[in-house]
């Protein structure tokens, strides 16, 4: 509050606000702002979703519910922020779906859902892809590597090393797997097509 000559406080002048109420306001805007692209990242996600036609109730359902889990955890105060960065990477290869469906030369490969109309087969073949690339590549080393080091630092952690060794060891295997089959499927490979 400013004050007069004497140092009395005086309510006719004009009230400055001070660098901390207007770094608060700055950071509400910018609060509000995430929250808003937050909400078109969801939406953009599970919204075309909502439009594909001949899906059963529990495929989409299937595929709504990890868009929703990667919401909550961009919202809670207790997310670190590797687990908000792969949140917003998981949105963004979601939002890329839906750019992708309606270009059929781009990756024609995704035909995992024939009965489909060709866009929305596309579409979910693209969630497919992302969902298993998190479930099954990015995840488990996160999780488990995250755990580990809290384990060792003497923090709290959601998974013990008797979860997180195994965890790493199965997802050594699926990545070596997954890397033979790519090889084998570009011809590189043992068994590869260009023998």
């Amino acid at each position: 509050m400013r004050s007069t000559s004497d140092g009395w406080p005086d309510d006719r002048l004009p009230q400055v606000p001070s660098s901390g109420d207007r770094w608060t306001r700055a950071s509400e805007s910018a609060e509000r702002l995430h929250h808003a692209a937050l909400a078109a990242a969801f939406l953009a996600a599970v919204g075309r979703l909502m439009f594909v036609q001949g899906a059963p109730l529990r495929v989409l359902w299937l595929f709504g519910m990890p868009p929703l889990f990667a919401y909550c955890v961009l919202r809670s105060q207790r997310s670190s922020p590797g687990a908000r960065l792969l949140a917003w990477l998981f949105f963004a290869l979601i939002a890329m779906g839906v750019l992708l469906a309606p270009m059929q030369r781009l990756l024609p490969w995704l035909n995992g859902f024939p009965q489909l109309p060709a866009a929305e087969n596309r579409l979910l073949s693209w969630y497919l892809g992302v969902y298993l690339a998190y479930f099954l590549g990015i995840l488990p080393p996160y999780i488990s590597v995250r755990n580990l080091r809290q384990h060792a630092r003497g923090q709290d952690v959601d998974f013990g090393p008797p979860t997180c060794w195994p965890m790493l060891f199965t997802w050594g295997l699926i990545v070596f797997g997954a890397g033979m089959a790519l090889l084998n499927f570009l011809g590189i490979g043992p068994g590869g097509r260009g023998r």
